[in-house]
């Protein structure tokens, strides 16, 4: 049995889950670097992953990806594997860059955007 009320409410969920659609299809990426503004739909259309850091130090990839125009060097970040006084915010920043390297400052894995 339907009554009127959460008839009503259904329809409120459907209201609410529309609109979070249409939000969520109006999210974009934006970095500014260079004093540009750069705007992504997609994480596809951002520069990286850096394939080119393996075996690199730390700071030959970062000199790497300082060569991207749509980045800002202090946004590069190299980060000890064992550094436990280094905090690195798992929040997603599509305008962040953080190299992990090992105990001998050799980048571990590939460094991407996030």
């Amino acid at each position: 049995n339907l009554s009127l009320d959460s008839m009503e409410e259904n329809e409120m969920r459907v209201a609410v889950t529309n609109e979070f659609e249409e939000l969520f299809l109006l999210l974009v990426y934006v970095c500014e670097a260079g004093g540009q503004t750069f705007t992504y739909k997609t994480t596809d259309e951002m520069s990286g992953p850096w394939e080119e850091c393996r075996g690199k130090t730390g700071e030959e990839c970062k000199r790497v990806i300082d060569d991207d125009p749509t980045l800002e060097s202090e946004k590069i970040q190299i980060v000890g594997i064992n550094d436990s006084d280094v905090a690195v915010s798992r929040i997603f920043d599509a305008c962040r860059v953080v190299i992990y390297v090992d105990d001998d400052n050799v980048v571990m894995g590939v460094p991407s955007r996030g």
